[in-house]
């Protein structure tokens, strides 16, 4: 038969075949989430991410192996659990981290934050969390380098831990490095911390300390009369300074000149010399007849003193210039130390003084000594 030009073959015929229209198949929707399959016998994560203009794509990870995953899981546990300790021991802020740590604080913030986003992005991100982090080879090196760059930091700190008796009235206490206080123990300097007490609570405070190691001068208000106790703080120490029992213990002595030697001091530009046991002390330059305290540095007098002062009939000019002395030393003296003190005038003339110990006072703990400086 045939077949007109232009005509389709017919289905019968020899030699043809039937032409099949070039259609495309119905693109299938890709499956949003998370799915497992079998890749020569590893199970394969695949997660579905959204690319440019909403094309989807997928990422595949491997799960990591259950060794790898266990050992960062305990370093990074162990690394924790150590700066939570340092912290707990010598600082007061392991409250304030738990605070923060905790469901009211950032990890609480961050389940709200986490709660809005989508099941498929938290999915991810977990996944991302497991391979990237605990499932890498290079994370404990990281925790490492971690542990390393603590240890090194707080190498360089100790603490002093400040135990207040119950029912202490409320003062302040100042911890500052005994180098830079400043001559008349006025708290001027900013390395000076001024600390409000709370009655009964132990307080710790870090200190600086470097190698080996720093002395740090504890005071409380100068009102009630005390010394100030030196203490020594080296690396990954915690030092114990009770209050008031560590500044009751301290010997004290109020070198005080007589009244005629303190009036003829004021009107004339002495120089006050002292020795403690043939230990030289740092001379007064310019001494106006002032008391002096050794192993204080309390700014007055306990107000006992004073008024004994006032009931033996001393000269009013001369209890003011006693009233507040002059911190000559603050070093721990020994029973039975032996002091010499002479005055110096300008024409480089020598005057030795004689010294007298009054009676002792019934001064509420507060323990010193008062040494009378006389004329020869």
């Amino acid at each position: 038969m045939r077949v007109p030009p232009g005509s389709p073959p017919h289905p019968g015929s020899e030699g043809t075949a039937p032409i099949e229209p070039n259609v495309a198949p119905p693109e299938q929707p890709p499956a949003v989430g998370v799915s497992n399959q079998a890749v020569s016998g590893s199970p394969i994560q695949t997660v579905t991410t959204m690319g440019d203009a909403g094309a989807q794509g997928s990422t595949t990870f491997a799960d990591p192996p259950l060794r790898v995953v266990l050992s960062n899981l305990a370093f990074i546990t162990v690394l924790a659990v150590l700066v939570g300790l340092w912290v707990g021991y010598f600082t007061d802020w392991l409250p304030v981290m738990v605070t923060l740590l905790s469901l009211g604080g950032m990890f609480g913030v961050a389940g709200v934050v986490v709660a809005l986003l989508p099941k498929a992005f938290k999915e991810r991100i977990q996944q991302l969390f497991l391979v990237r982090v605990l499932g890498s080879p290079s994370t404990w090196k990281v925790v490492a380098a971690a542990y390393l760059a603590a240890l090194l930091t707080t190498s360089f700190w100790g603490s002093v831990r400040v135990v207040f008796r119950p029912n202490w009235e409320k003062r302040d206490i100042w911890i500052e490095p005994t180098q830079v206080r400043s001559p008349q123990f006025h708290v001027v300097d900013d390395s000076a911390s001024s600390i409000p007490a709370s009655s009964g609570v132990p307080r710790k405070f870090p200190q600086f300390t470097l190698w080996p190691g720093r002395a740090f001068r504890v005071r409380l208000d100068p009102s009630d009369g005390l010394p100030s106790q030196t203490v020594r703080v080296k690396p990954f120490q915690r030092v114990d300074v009770a209050v008031p029992n560590s500044f009751l213990n301290r010997r004290r002595i109020l070198l005080r000149p007589s009244p005629f030697v303190a009036m003829t001091a004021k009107g004339n530009p002495y120089t006050l010399k002292i020795w403690i046991d043939n230990r030289e002390l740092k001379p007064v330059i310019n001494y106006r007849g002032q008391a002096v305290w050794i192993g204080s540095d309390a700014e007055d007098v306990p107000p006992e003193l004073e008024q004994r002062w006032q009931s033996l009939g001393l000269d009013v000019d001369a209890i003011a210039l006693w009233k507040t002395p002059v911190p000559l030393a603050d070093i721990s003296l020994e029973a039975g130390s032996v002091i010499k003190a002479e005055l110096i005038t300008a024409e480089n003339t020598r005057w030795e003084l004689k010294t007298h110990q009054e009676p002792d006072l019934p001064s509420q703990g507060r323990m010193f000594k008062e040494i009378i400086l006389d004329e020869p």
